[in-house]
């Protein structure tokens, strides 16, 4: 099975022949907490969305960043349809902590963000990969300015392939692509190229995707 933004690290480990092209959540929470923990101080409060990732992705953190010393003062999810979050973020608030760490989307990111300033909480924000959207910055505005977002892809990569595909993407959509547009791309060109390496037939593709070196990867590189 191929899936290309199956992050939960028990998609991988449900069968032995288990391809995702993104990293699991377990290893992505883990960069961001070293960052974090690293650079933002030692009390973290982390809220995340209560979907079967925002919840895996949050608990990977909480583990990471407490093994690495920190103290988490906060840990709270909200509902994906929530519109009003000005009661969790009080709660935040005066918790006190050093670093708010958001396990969101683009949309509900920018909308918590913006009811931070409502309820008047100033602190350094790091969001996930997750966020990194044009609509984030379009719908957030003034109080997205500064948030700190380690991402796997990045539209500003200047290696060729990344250039083309960005320039590509831009023309038709009027957009730069965000992870999930590059996520999906690679996973086009990595089965075209396991078929082409390894034949048209399902233990063809199994073959090069188990096997081959140099896969192409916009996201990774080869």
């Amino acid at each position: 099975e191929f899936g290309f933004t199956n992050s939960a690290p028990a998609f991988t480990e449900a069968g032995t022949f288990m391809w995702s092209t993104s990293r699991t959540t377990r290893e992505d929470s883990a960069l961001i907490a070293r960052t974090t923990n690293a650079h933002y101080g030692r009390k973290h409060a982390v809220v995340y969305q209560a979907s079967a990732w925002g919840t895996s992705a949050a608990g990977a953190y909480g583990d990471a960043a407490k093994r690495l010393g920190a103290h988490i003062v906060v840990f709270e999810s909200y509902l994906a349809d929530q519109k009003d979050f000005r009661a969790l973020l009080s709660k935040v608030r005066d918790a006190g902590p050093d670093v708010l760490v958001l396990f969101a989307y683009d949309t509900d990111g920018a909308l918590i963000l913006a009811q931070a300033a409502d309820v008047g909480l100033q602190v350094k924000i790091v969001t996930s990969g997750a966020c990194y959207n044009q609509r984030f910055i379009d719908l957030g505005g003034d109080a997205v300015e500064g948030v700190v977002m380690p991402v796997e892809f990045f539209s500003g990569d200047t290696r060729p392939d990344v250039r083309r595909f960005v320039d590509r993407y831009t023309r038709r959509y009027h957009e730069p692509p965000d992870l999930f547009a590059a996520y999906a791309y690679d996973s086009v060109n990595i089965l075209v190229f396991a078929a082409q390496h390894g034949g048209f037939t399902r233990e063809g593709v199994r073959s090069a995707l188990l096997n081959a070196r140099s896969i192409p990867s916009v996201v990774n590189g080869a």
